[in-house]
């Protein structure tokens, strides 16, 4: 401890003598467009209609292309009105289209799709600290289907699990469409006084896969949009006042023969309107949908992602710039051999940004829970875990910040303290991490990472440097499998646009240098990550690599090729076909050196705009050493989802699952009848075929109620 905690020290003095220097001001914002907050005598509907009060405010026009012809104006005319009151902002979209019967419309779950899948959608952006490196997203799509997301590193990391109080509308008229959309000062986070936010908007035309933005935005800017947001200006919040949200959970697990109730407590509070202290007890953790399988054959742990609310809320800010992953939420609660799951007591989160300084810190505690070994009954300790996240703003769109992370148990502890930064400007990226962990009888150990990223719209290189001590160990707090590993990669190349049939190509090469601790010397491999798109929005992706490679003591020459080719998603009917083939790498299921291969296909059919049918096969086939077929592990995942409307769906999943022979089948019904507030009724069913009988294993039914009370 003494160690960790004179490292602590160190990186605390460092940090704040650099956070006390000066800062060159922001950049010269006279070139950057500006929209005027205009205030409504009257409130308007929010229900897709365009009333005459919106005549009196001002409105964004002259939308430019982004993709796929960079600076060329938007094909489509749209136009932007923004108007507000005290307590809202008002958002109104018109966008026209010369064929509106050929608008892709897509009914889906919120936060669900990519770009392509969400159809025909707009969006606005708001960095309401008008500091250039945070703000938030909010999309609709022609069907009134919701997206939001929060941004920060100056807009190149995007965060989806953060969800927001706000509403919308969204009507198909004669024309094309228009969205509305209201977002409750309340239910953001911005700085008090500041009479001029960042704001820009977008627009996707799905057939085309053309997407627009007010202000024009270069495709090298999309990293730091926020730096390239136009201004919102003259807009006045009224006092937020008292705001708390109290979000109980009530929850009816049914698994055979008895039925279990429980309940859940969380609670926020944010004096400010850029703090907030959020508290749970008996949080609501409960999943209704469980993690796909993932067959691993390596010797590495695999990545899950989180999907617990309380963890999700403000996780951006629990990131350092560096990549090392030195909290991983999902190390609280987490699933034990066997399958059962560490309880949570409780926990408390605070984030807050104080000028230019940003702070977040979260404390959980885990109960006592026992679960079979080997030979013996296991038990995991009682524990605490706590996470500090300390970053200041520097420069324009840059960043400095300090992070600890540890868990304490009554035998054992794991602490981990770094600090990192990053540089962003105009075509350049570089962002450093610095990391010490200890564990309890162990030694302690270092990490470091450098990463550089310079590209202008035809050209980019891209590289970064890791070296992992062998006793750096983070395994119960954060997420680092790899131990006494040095990495090197660059790779860089031409890119074109809009070249005859392409769209798209992108072409870079690269080298990478691998030394992992107990091997006797360094892999050496180059690699391609070419990447063609076409007109027709079709695309191809290919990943050759050759190398010299150790593993487990030995050398050899391993060849290795990924391809992946795609449809047209604007399409009813479309897909992917990938494949993948390695000529030698060791399989640590097995315990030998084999060949290895993966072959997956996915095709989806848009029925209609509310239905839509998936049929998702992956195969893994192990290999012997001799080139013959081992083992073939195929999981499919046939699937459907139907929107009664656009809050109110209804899902049928299933995983046949012949890598384990333990297959399951999940009916989810769901309604999001508020903001932030849902119904769940969930049937999961699992059958054991190991034996060449289909066994019921498991059969679990879910009632979940969470209900947002805002006070």
């Amino acid at each position: 401890m003494r160690g960790l905690g004179k490292t602590l020290l160190s990186l605390v003095v460092v940090l704040v003598l650099t956070m006390c220097g000066s800062s060159p001001a922001y950049g010269n914002n006279a070139e950057l467009k500006a929209i005027t907050a205009v205030r409504a005598q009257t409130s308007p509907r929010i229900d897709g209609v365009i009333e005459p009060l919106w005549a009196r405010a001002d409105s964004a026009t002259g939308f430019t292309q982004v993709f796929p012809n960079e600076g060329k104006p938007i094909t489509e005319k749209t136009v932007v009105y923004v108007l507000y009151d005290y307590q809202n902002l008002y958002v109104a979209f018109k966008c026209y289209d010369s064929q509106p019967e050929k608008l892709v419309l897509r009914v889906g779950s919120r936060d669900q799709g990519s770009e392509t899948e969400r159809g025909d959608h707009v969006s606005l952006t708001l960095d309401s600290f008008n500091n250039k490196t945070t703000g938030y997203g909010f999309l609709v799509n022609a069907k009134e289907v919701q997206t939001d997301l929060h941004f920060s590193s100056g807009g190149g990391s995007l965060d989806f699990s953060w969800d927001g109080v706000w509403y919308s509308a969204a009507k198909l008229t004669d024309f094309g469409y228009v969205v509305e959309v209201k977002i409750p000062f309340r239910s953001i986070r911005f700085k008090s006084g500041l009479s001029a936010w960042g704001i820009s908007f977008a627009r996707y035309i799905a057939r085309r896969q053309e997407w627009a933005s007010w202000p024009s935005l270069k495709r090298e800017e999309l990293r730091r949009r926020l730096s390239k947001s136009g201004q919102l200006v003259g807009v006045y919040p009224g006092e937020i006042g008292l705001h708390l949200e109290i979000y109980p959970v009530a929850l009816t697990r049914y698994d055979r023969p008895s039925a279990s109730p429980d309940a859940g407590f969380d609670f926020s509070w944010y004096p400010t309107s850029s703090s907030s202290f959020h508290f749970t007890a008996n949080p609501d953790f409960a999943q209704v949908e469980a993690d796909p399988y993932q067959l691993n054959l390596s010797k590495y742990e695999l990545y899950l992602d989180e999907r617990r609310p309380f963890f999700t809320e403000s996780a951006e800010i629990f990131k350092p710039a560096g990549g090392f992953e030195l909290f991983y939420s999902r190390r609280i609660g987490k699933r034990l051999p066997g399958g059962k799951k560490v309880p949570i007591l409780g926990g408390s989160k605070f984030t807050g940004k104080f000028g230019r300084f940003e702070v977040g810190a979260i404390g959980a505690a885990t109960g006592e829970t026992e679960y079979p070994g080997k030979d013996t009954t296991l038990v995991e300790p009682q524990s605490r875990f706590s996470v500090l996240r300390v970053q200041r703003q520097i420069l324009e769109n840059s960043s400095l910040g300090i992070l600890y992370a540890g868990k304490d148990a009554k035998d054992d502890f794991n602490h981990v303290v770094d600090i990192d930064g990053a540089i962003r400007t105009k075509t350049l990226q570089l962002s450093f991490q610095g990391a010490r962990a200890e564990r309890k009888g162990a030694k302690g150990g270092y990490a470091a990472k450098l990463k550089f990223r310079w590209g202008i719209r035809s050209f980019y290189i891209y590289s970064y440097y890791e070296n992992i001590d062998k006793d750096f160990d983070v395994s119960q707090v954060g997420f680092t499998p790899w131990r006494g590993r040095k990495y090197y990669h660059l790779n860089g190349g031409p890119l074109f646009y809009n070249k005859g049939i392409f769209r798209e190509i992108r072409l870079p090469v690269g080298v990478v240098f691998v030394k992992e601790h107990g091997e006797p010397g360094t892999e050496r491999g180059v690699f391609g990550d070419f990447v063609l798109g076409f007109t027709n929005n079709w695309g191809v992706y290919l990943n050759p690599y050759l190398g010299r490679v150790y593993e487990m003591g030995e050398r050899f020459t391993s060849r290795s090729l990924r391809c992946n080719i795609w449809s047209d998603w604007s399409k009813p009917v479309a897909g992917s076909v990938n494949w993948g083939y390695n000529s030698r790498s060791y399989n640590y299921r097995g315990g030998y050196f084999a060949p290895s291969g993966y072959v997956g296909l996915y095709v989806g059919w848009q029925v209609k705009p509310t239905l839509n049918l998936g049929f998702d096969v992956n195969n893994t086939i192990e290999l012997k050493s001799g080139g013959s077929v081992e083992k073939l592990n195929w999981i499919l995942h046939p699937q459907m989802q139907y929107a009664l409307r656009k809050d109110l769906f209804f899902r049928l999943w299933s995983e046949p699952n012949f890598a384990t022979d333990i297959h399951r089948l999940n009916l989810l019904f769901s309604w999001n009848f508020m903001p932030k507030s849902w119904i769940y009724l969930a049937f999961n069913e699992f059958r054991n075929n190991t034996q060449g009988k289909m066994k019921l294993k498991d059969r679990i039914v879910v009632l979940k109620i969470r209900y947002l009370f805002l006070l």
